[in-house]
Order: C-alpha cells, then structure tokens, then sequence
C-alpha cells in the first residue's frame, strides 16, 4: 500500500496509480476508499478500462441501489469502451475460435484489423481462421499480407534504431 501511496503522490494525475491503489483496497475490503480512488482515476481518465471495471465491481460490492445503477450505466460505457479495443476484439475472437464459432471468430479480427493493421498477430489468426473456415485462397492473401507487413515493420525498426 505505501507504494501505491507513493505513486499517487509522486503523480496524481495518474489514473493508473489511482487505480492500482483503489484495486488493492479493494482487496484489503476498504471498499469506500477504494470507491474515493476510482472517482480520482476517472477523474484523471473517463476511458481508463482499468478504473472503470474497478469501480464497477466496488460499486456492485457496495449494493446500495444508487450504486447499483451507476454501476450499469457505467458498465455500459466500459463495454463501448472495448469494443474500440482491437486487443479486445482479438480476445472475442479467440474465445469464439475456442468454441468452435469462426464466423464470428473472423468477424471479430476483421474489426480488430479495421482499427489496427498494424499488428501481426491479427493476420496469424485471421490466417488460421480463415483456413479452418475452408477459404485456403483467402489465408493465403491474408498470409501474404502479414508477409508484407512484416517486411514494413522490419524496415521501420531499422529506421528507428539508426
């Protein structure tokens, strides 16, 4: 805890620290200093992820009806929040993949890459999906692609290293 105390100090306008400190007096069980820490971290950031299922949990912890209601409102606005994560689409779609459901699977890294495609990871899976859905001519262009990709990054990073 004093170092959590540490870091919020040292920066209070870290809705990371802030978090972090209200996530372990949450599991101390000071639910109501947790639920101070989480208004700051939010306070700090309105789309910290982190802070906001935080506060969600305290806030259910704490069941007053009140709180029961932000609770909701503010899961809501956790859920649009992450579904403008590409790592969270990713997520959906390894899980979808895990039962068996790769329309969905693919769907789900189709997103993933409209918001970043830039990362290599996507294309692998999307590859893998794509295989599994029986569309080989279509892994292949998606492999191609992650090639290519793979290439740009390469240079990038040779770039940035001299």
């Amino acid at each position: 805890r004093r170092y959590l105390t540490l870091a919020v100090e040292t920066d209070p306008r870290s809705a990371g620290a802030w978090a972090n400190r209200a996530t372990l007096l949450t599991r101390m069980g000071a639910l109501t200093e947790a639920r101070a820490d989480f208004e700051r971290a939010l306070r700090a950031d309105s789309q910290a992820e982190n802070a906001l299922d935080g506060y969600v949990a305290v806030l259910r912890l704490l069941g007053a009806p009140e709180d029961l209601r932000r609770a909701a409102k503010l899961e809501r606005k956790a859920q649009r929040i992450r579904e403008r994560n590409p790592y969270y689409l990713e997520h959906l779609a390894r899980r979808a993949g895990e039962s068996g459901d790769w329309r969905t699977a693919e769907k789900q890294l189709r997103r993933a890459i409209a918001q970043k495609n830039d990362e290599p990871e996507f294309y692998v899976e999307w590859a893998d999906v794509l295989t599994k859905l029986g569309h080989p001519d279509q892994a292949r262009r998606v492999a191609e692609k992650l090639r290519k990709l793979r290439e740009q990054l390469e240079r990038e990073q040779v770039r940035a290293v001299r």
